[in-house]
């Protein structure tokens, strides 16, 4: 019971800590679940090269359905045909998910969160879709990190189009009481 509370104490402390309500994506919950939305925070950071680039919208599943076989952020997976799809979705129990891929081709990379995740923005520049990962500095009474559990997100991109894949992480202000 204890570990419980420290567990869901240290969770609501990491949160506590990057705000909410702005204009950028956050990470989906680490179900891997998800509905097509974009979250935000109002403490943001972007690499200042990346800047002008477009952010791109978060795909997400109705509860109860995951994506499976993610690629990485180096190597997503590109998911443009319903037999693709077919083996892209998982769903439990009565849940079922249908995309349109009329839409766009889907891009699924899997990730699991810092201990000090602070979010992630998807941006887009033309030529290279970069994956942003926004850690919050830690506070002088954070709990001792602890792994975090794995996750996956997708979003959209033209059909066939082809872009580079990069990370770069960026460090949100402090917001220590």
């Amino acid at each position: 019971m204890r570990r419980s509370v420290v567990l869901v104490l240290g969770l609501a402390l990491s949160s506590a800590g990057c705000g909410a309500s702005g204009a950028s994506t956050e990470a989906p919950p680490h179900t891997g679940t998800a509905t097509e939305s974009t979250a935000t925070t109002t403490s943001t950071c972007m690499p200042p090269d990346l800047a002008s680039a477009h952010e791109l919208e978060l795909v997400r599943l109705p509860a109860g359905c995951s994506f499976v076989g993610a690629g990485t952020f180096s190597a997503p997976r590109v998911v443009s045909d319903e037999a693709a799809l077919a083996s892209a979705i998982e769903c439990t129990g009565a849940s079922s998910a249908s995309l349109d891929l009329a839409a766009g081709d889907l891009v699924i990379a899997g990730y699991t969160m810092s201990p000090a995740f602070g979010g992630l923005a998807i941006v887009d520049d033309g030529s290279t879709v970069t994956f942003v990962t926004r850690d919050r500095p830690p506070c002088p009474d954070d709990p001792m990190p602890m792994p975090m559990p794995a996750s996956a997100l997708a979003f959209r991109l033209p059909h066939g189009s082809s872009r580079t894949f990069a990370q770069r992480a960026c460090t949100l202000a402090s917001r220590c009481p």
